[in-house]
């Protein structure tokens, strides 16, 4: 199977829906199919969807800035980005962004933990930095790293727009440098989400903890640790996605192995793996 997309953020949920949808197309052929499997199939359909559609409809939801936000980052034209070099040279999709119900997520989880110095490590177009942003207190503050130039330029034209700009600041450069810079001034956050490139997550985590850029009692979420089931399926999907697949299952080996560090891995979106320090 192939998709027009290879690099887009598609979720093992996806996968199950073109799978089941897949199967109903060649059921339709089968004449001697009983009418039974058609109904498990239709039900599971059914399943699948409501599980997509369900906990968006079912939780508080995003801000109308946040919509907006959403809608500019869905109208980007990221071909021309690429062809003309302004993303240097990496290709970049609209599903890169966080959904609705990752961003629900983001913000339950700042307010749980009562946060008030966060840090994001990949900004991309801003949705999730400025969801994370609205859910801080009035002294709050955020903190986004972007390498792309572009990008972080969009982010801060649209944070200007909105009531929460004065909380965030964007750092354009490449994520290992500014996290070793953010740990040589002893920078500290009480909530830090990463997503960014996928082969520097144990670099991100390394620096992290060995910096203490986490602060006690704080907590990180690392977005896409199941890479589209790659982690554990073993070249799954395309041949292409396997190297990413391969670097993220080390890397939650490594979270697993840490002893300083206590983890969960839930199945919202592409796999959440949420990071506190062991024992607080």
């Amino acid at each position: 199977m192939s998709r027009g997309n290879p690099d887009s953020a598609v979720t093992p949920l996806d996968f199950v829906m073109e799978f089941l949808e897949q199967l109903k197309r060649e059921a339709v052929a089968l004449d001697s199919l009983p009418e039974s499997m058609h109904t498990l199939l239709d039900r599971s359909c059914e399943l699948v969807r409501g599980l997509r559609r369900y906990p968006v409809e079912m939780s508080t939801g995003i801000s109308k800035a946040a919509q907006l936000s959403r809608e500019k980052t869905e109208k980007v034209d990221y071909e021309t980005l690429f062809s003309e070099g302004m993303t240097g040279s990496r290709k970049f999709f609209k599903e890169m962004a966080s959904d609705v119900l990752e961003a629900c997520t983001l913000k339950m989880f700042i307010r749980m933990c009562s946060a008030k110095k966060v840090l994001e490590v990949g900004c991309f177009t801003g949705f999730s930095a400025l969801n994370m942003a609205e859910a801080l207190p009035k002294d709050g503050s955020l903190v986004t790293i972007e390498k792309e130039e572009f990008f972080a330029r969009f982010a801060r034209e649209f944070f200007d727009t909105t009531d929460v700009k004065d909380k965030i600041e964007i750092r354009n450069g490449a994520a290992i440098d500014e996290l070793e810079a953010a740990g040589e001034r002893g920078e500290q956050y009480d909530f830090i989400f990463v997503d960014a490139a996928k082969f520097e997550y144990k670099d991100y985590l390394k620096i992290i903890l060995d910096n203490k850029i986490l602060a006690p009692k704080g907590s990180i979420l690392f977005d896409n640790t199941f890479f589209k089931g790659s982690t554990y399926i073993d070249d799954f999907w395309q041949k292409k996605s396997s190297p990413k697949g391969r670097a993220i299952h080390a890397f939650n080996l490594m979270v697993k192995n840490d002893p300083r560090i206590e983890q969960v891995v839930l199945p919202v979106r592409d796999g959440l793996t949420i990071i506190r320090w062991a024992g607080e």
